[in-house]
C-alpha cells in the first residue's frame, strides 16, 4: 500500500494486525500507530509528524509487538515506543528532526548505532 500526504494517520491498527511492506509519505500525524500484539515490518515512512501536528514515522503505543526491518526517515521522531513488552529490531532511521529512537523502558531492543559500529545482528541503525 502506498500512501501519501494526509491531514490525519497514516495507518492505525488495533490488536493483533499485521502492517508489512507499506509506503507512507508525507502523513501530518502518525504514519504507522500501533495497539497491541501487532506485527510490523518492512514499511517505509518518510516525513510523518511534521508541523502544526507532531508524531511519529511509527509510534507504538500497545504491548507485546514486534517491530522489525522499517525504514523512517525525515519525520518529527522516527520510531516512538510508549507500551511496554515489545520487540525492536532490525529498523533503520535517519534524519529525524526530534530523534530517531524514543524507546521507553520495559522493552526489547536491539543496540542503536551506525552500521559501522554495530556488532549486533539485532542492531537498530540511527544516522
Amino acid at each position: 500500500i502506498g500512501i501519501s500526504t494526509t491531514n490525519g494517520f497514516g495507518i492505525v491498527v488495533e490488536e493483533g494486525s499485521s502492517v508489512l511492506n507499506n509506503t507512507l509519505n508525507e502523513i501530518t500525524r502518525d504514519g504507522i500507530n500501533v495497539g497491541g500484539a501487532c506485527t510490523v515490518r518492512g514499511n517505509n515512512v518518510s516525513q510523518s509528524g511534521l508541523a502544526p501536528a507532531d508524531g511519529s514515522a511509527i509510534h507504538v503505543i500497545g504491548g507485546n509487538n514486534r517491530i522489525e526491518a522499517n525504514n523512517v526517515v525525515s519525520s518529527e521522531t522516527g520510531i516512538t515506543v510508549s507500551g511496554i513488552d515489545n520487540v525492536i529490531i532490525k529498523n533503520s532511521a535517519s534524519g529525524n528532526s526530534t530523534a530517531n529512537y524514543t524507546i521507553g523502558g520495559g522493552n526489547d531492543a536491539g543496540p542503536v548505532g551506525t552500521a559501522a559500529l554495530s556488532t549486533s545482528p539485532f542492531a537498530n541503525i540511527s544516522n
